[in-house]
């Protein structure tokens, strides 16, 4: 034996009420996402089979690898990387032509930068530093019980 343990992969798929594909992936024996998952859009006229919305990998249930985003025409509109569940590397967004109009850059989650398009070419936007989101505590005259009375 070389030392290696083998995975057990379950292949899943969920379908929409007429039985096209809503997604395609893997599960592992703990029921977590694992490798490449598609998700397709729902079949129309035009694309009676359905055409991939989003494709993206995981490992051990958390986003890992590539991840890209198509409209329902087939057009990239966007495309990042994940490192476990968390953004890492370029995050990039293209208009509807296929144009790259904003790149942002992340660390395990945390965004450094970003450029956008701005007269033509990618401009890089002044860093604006991140505020704490404080919780504050709830007062019972603030609470919310249910749906708005009207």
């Amino acid at each position: 034996m070389n030392g290696k343990t083998t995975e057990t992969r379950l292949l899943y798929k969920r379908f929409y009420p007429d039985g096209s594909l809503i997604s395609r992936g893997y599960l592992n024996d703990k029921e977590q996402r694992v490798g490449s998952w598609v998700f397709y859009y729902p079949p129309s006229r035009a694309y009676p089979n359905g055409i991939p919305h989003i494709k993206i990998s995981y490992r051990d249930g958390k986003k890992h690898g590539k991840m890209k985003s198509w409209t329902n025409q087939g057009l990239l509109v966007y495309s990042a990387r994940y490192r476990n569940g968390e953004l890492d590397g370029r995050a990039r967004t293209y208009n509807k032509s296929g144009k790259l109009m904003e790149v942002d850059y992340y660390k395990d989650g945390r965004l450094l930068y970003s450029k956008r398009r701005l007269a033509g070419r990618l401009v890089l936007l002044p860093r604006v530093p991140s505020v704490p989101l404080v919780q504050l505590p709830e007062r019972d005259d603030q609470r919310d019980d249910g749906p708005f009375e009207v």
